[in-house]
């Protein structure tokens, strides 16, 4: 199965037009700015497995982290089905079940602004980033066009969400130096991707 089948299977809106292309693109620039090859890596947040099914086909040291066990349980079928095998793990990042400096890259797509406690979640991925490591986050802006999609596409704004870009970006740097800021669609941003580093 082609990887962009592997996608529709696990979450839906890869498959609408524009919209899963943008969502795609989001996963590319994050395996772009970090070459995760032969590295252990992390995606907190992981929800139905999109990005994790991506990540196994260049490391198999890829772990997956989701709060929510419906999630976990569903992408774990998913996976089955397609014969591939990340770790993934039912927990809570803001008690990361990880010892200290483990993993070189760490991923957060369209996760931190669900967090709440915020600053509790990257104090955990900090700890458990190696020195020299990166964390790669991403944010959708949620901008004027970015609403007119979410209203073409049918799908709200969810109320979890609790911080702005610029929130979260503000809250980056008070644990890692941000190597590099991107944008998904160059004319007008819907997502913020920040490359950070682990001193």
């Amino acid at each position: 199965m082609k990887i962009q089948g592997v996608f529709r299977k696990l979450d839906p809106i890869y498959g609408k037009f524009l919209v899963g292309d943008i969502y795609k693109q989001n996963l590319e620039l994050a395996i772009k700015l970090t070459q995760p090859h032969s590295k252990v890596v992390l995606d907190v947040g992981c929800g139905s497995g999109v990005f994790l099914s991506y990540l196994v086909s260049y490391t198999e040291k890829c772990y997956g982290i989701n709060i929510n066990k419906k999630q976990s349980t569903k992408a774990k079928g998913a996976f089955d089905s397609l014969g591939i095998k990340p770790n993934l793990i039912t927990a809570d990042i803001r008690k990361a079940p990880f010892g200290n400096s483990l993993f070189e890259v760490i991923y957060a797509l369209n996760t931190l602004e669900h967090i709440k406690e915020i600053n509790t979640a990257l104090a955990e991925i900090k700890r458990i980033l190696k020195s020299g490591g990166y964390f790669v986050a991403t944010v959708p802006t949620e901008n004027k066009i970015y609403g007119v999609g979410r209203m073409v596409i049918g799908y709200e704004k969810p109320k979890n969400h609790y911080h702005t870009p610029k929130e979260i970006k503000a809250r980056l740097l008070r644990y890692f130096d941000i190597t590099a800021e991107k944008a998904i669609t160059s004319i007008v941003p819907l997502f913020k991707v920040y490359l950070c580093r682990k001193d």
